[in-house]
């Protein structure tokens, strides 16, 4: 069986390839949960809204890896604003969040900390993404 990276960067791949519409329902779960993970490790929840992620998508894809406190985390960063939800514009939210840097990095540095926890190698998603993936090849036997 190949290693999880190995399956993952197969993901990437086709994703980059093909876009991300040519992926399964499970490929695209795993490829939100590994290139979002990314960009928050490399600028918080800043960097992903102002990439526009779609943090609905990301919290289920940790919901589902079973990563409780990483799907948390993308649910209480929603609080900065206003409606409790990003703007749909995503040149808006990123206005918005300029505008507001200092107030809101202050309230993303108290929530981002699970997601970090996950590692700079992704150690901490290696497990998880194994688990979902025995779960899966086991519910189609």
């Amino acid at each position: 069986m190949k290693s999880v990276r190995a399956i993952v960067h197969n993901i990437e791949s086709k994703a980059f390839a093909e876009g991300v519409d040519a992926l399964s329902d499970e490929e695209r779960l795993l490829f939100v949960a590994w290139q979002e993970t990314a960009n928050i490790g490399n600028g918080g929840f800043h960097r992903f809204y102002q990439g526009g992620g779609d943090i609905d998508e990301l919290a289920a894809a940790y919901k589902e890896l079973g990563l409780r406190e990483c799907a948390e985390a993308c649910a209480k960063s929603k609080a900065v604003f206003p409606k409790g939800h990003p703007f749909a514009d995503r040149e808006a939210t990123a206005k918005f969040l300029k505008a507001r840097w200092e107030e809101i990095d202050d309230a993303f540095s108290k929530i981002e900390k699970p997601i970090y926890g996950l590692g700079l190698e992704f150690e901490g998603l290696i497990e998880p993404t194994s688990e979902f993936l025995a779960r899966r090849r086991r519910a189609r036997r």
